[in-house]
């Protein structure tokens, strides 16, 4: 088994004790009246990692309120994608929680062709655990409550898209963060492809 190839660089866990790019803070497109879908863009791979902004674009941010979520990094690990989510809130005044965001998430590329998604696994979970570990506390890895000082990290697995496949759309429960309908984000295919 070939070891994984990272694509997308874990962007607010990594960094020497720099502050997480501020990228994150950029407000979102306001919702439309009635709408029950956003769909944000998610980074796209290159073969050489382009300047921390770029990739995490206000355009993949979803926002519900003081909540937000965004991938924090895609990963190559066998035939699958594992794809962390970052999870935000900027109300130090509440606490929010934060369910599984494997349950009830789909897949499906723009040829109609539907990926399962795979719940987090024990790995997952080390990789979370880790992550957290690295960033010196900053983040709580997984489920849980949801505070302003400390986001969460959670990681969800998707089957290799076929190569002709432009896109994956990943569709998430809005209800993981106590939001109606659900969140969608736009995975090039290209992130399963190796440099």
């Amino acid at each position: 088994m070939r070891a994984p190839s990272i694509v997308v660089a874990v962007l607010l866990v990594s960094g020497c004790g720099k502050a997480a790019p501020t990228a994150i803070d950029a407000p979102a497109p306001e919702p439309q009246p009635g709408e029950s879908v956003r769909r944000a863009e998610a980074p796209r791979a290159a073969a050489t990692a382009p300047p921390p902004a770029l990739l995490v674009a206000p355009e993949g941010v979803y926002r519900h309120g003081a909540i937000r979520v965004v991938i924090a990094s895609a990963e190559i690990d066998g035939d699958d994608l594992a794809v962390m989510l970052l999870t935000t809130t900027a109300d130090p005044t509440t606490r929010s929680s934060v369910s599984a965001w494997s349950k009830g998430a789909t897949a499906a590329d723009d040829l109609g062709n539907r990926y399962r998604v795979r719940a987090r696994g024990v790995l997952d979970a080390a990789v979370n655990e880790g992550a957290a570990e690295r960033s010196g506390g900053r983040f709580a890895a997984g489920p849980g409550l949801l505070y302003s000082d400390k986001p969460r990290i959670d990681t969800v697995r998707i089957e290799r898209a076929v190569p002709k496949a432009k896109h994956v759309d990943l569709t998430l429960s809005a209800a993981a963060v106590g939001a109606p309908g659900v969140i969608q984000f736009r995975l090039p295919v290209a992130m399963w492809k190796t440099p």
